[in-house]
């Protein structure tokens, strides 16, 4: 055998497996990226965004829906539905902007009016180009947003076949069962009130050097790329609509503007002055929303006494549950609204 025939052997064993892996990926679709049209309660898949619209198929009981990004995440259904009274589902996922947020909402109004919105408003939300790629690649995902799952693929697509992540994820259908029993309230559902309506402890050195540099790592990374850009004029157009016409059908909504550590606001207020003047425009057009349906939250811009120990961050933008439950306190009594 010569070297250039030995070449061409390892160059089809090469592709034949890829071929395979590429099979196999398509026939499982842990992402639900290729075959799932619908969302169904009962496939198991570990796209993110497609769980949480499976809980809200599940749980047609809900009464209220928080929407959210990561940063929504630390915020239990069950500590909404001790202040409200009403049935909580959390939809908030890593990196929603948007279109996801409202995407998941009217998933869950298409056939009924939800008594309450919660809306964890991030500025990155409405930048353009930062739609949600979990949301736009899946078909049953993608008919709630502006931006229609095209027939076309591309290298993205071909790239997700073969990815060994996805091959990963592929394997682990096997050791799932009962998925419906899995779907729970969404995000947060897992933590303990008591720890999380517990008072602050005193904090430890070692826990407050680590939240420091997480601190400084995640500054880095959102002033000079996550936070760069102008707002889409479009998209704040599309979400004052939005609220009017959900609060028109009767459902109270509350936009929540959640804080920065107080190092990493510090820092952006004098590192990135046009980023934090962005910012206060943003907010300022948020509150004129305000109305008896409309309640506005704002804990970054006002100066709102809220510490910046481990006691309520884990880092410089994502807070714990019991820095959600210090700012639920403000709302304002039901007797008032």
């Amino acid at each position: 055998m010569t070297s250039r025939q030995g070449l061409k052997i390892i160059a089809g064993m090469i592709a034949l497996f890829t071929i395979l892996l590429a099979s196999f990926n398509w026939i499982r679709d842990p992402q639900c990226f290729y075959k799932c049209a619908d969302i169904n309660p009962e496939k198991i898949s570990l796209n993110s965004y497609y769980k949480a619209a499976q809980k809200a198929f599940v749980h047609a009981d809900t009464e209220l829906v928080l929407v959210g990004s990561s940063r929504g995440e630390t915020t239990p259904p069950q500590l909404l539905e001790d202040i409200f009274g009403l049935k909580s589902l959390n939809l908030s996922v890593a990196g929603a902007d948007f279109q996801t947020k409202r995407g998941f909402l009217r998933l869950v109004q298409q056939e009924k009016t939800l008594k309450k919105v919660i809306w964890l408003a991030d500025y990155f939300e409405m930048l353009p180009g930062r739609t949600d790629a979990k949301m736009l690649r899946s078909a049953a995902l993608s008919k709630w947003t502006d931006f229609p799952k095209t027939s076309a693929w591309n290298l993205r697509d071909l790239q997700s076949l073969v990815d060994h992540n996805t091959f990963e994820a592929a394997l682990s259908f096997s050791k799932k069962s009962n998925q419906i029993k899995t779907l729970d309230r969404g995000a947060g559902s897992s933590f303990d009130l008591v720890d999380c309506k517990s008072a602050a402890g005193a904090t430890d050195l070692v826990q407050e050097e680590v939240l420091k540099k997480e601190v400084a790592l995640i500054y880095q990374n959102y002033a000079s790329s996550v936070l760069q850009g102008q707002q889409s004029a479009q998209d704040q157009q599309k979400f004052k609509d939005f609220v009017q016409s959900s609060t028109g059908q009767g459902t109270q909504w509350i936009i929540w503007i959640a804080p920065y550590h107080p190092e990493f606001r510090r820092r952006l207020m004098i590192e990135h002055p046009e980023v934090w003047k962005a910012h206060l425009d943003w907010i300022q057009g948020l509150k004129m929303l305000q109305s008896n349906n409309v309640e506005v939250l704002d804990f970054l811009s006002q100066d709102i006494p809220f510490v910046g120990d481990s006691n309520f961050w884990n880092d410089g933008v994502h807070f714990n549950c019991r820095a959600v439950d210090r700012m639920l306190t403000f709302l304002k009594p039901q007797s008032q609204k």
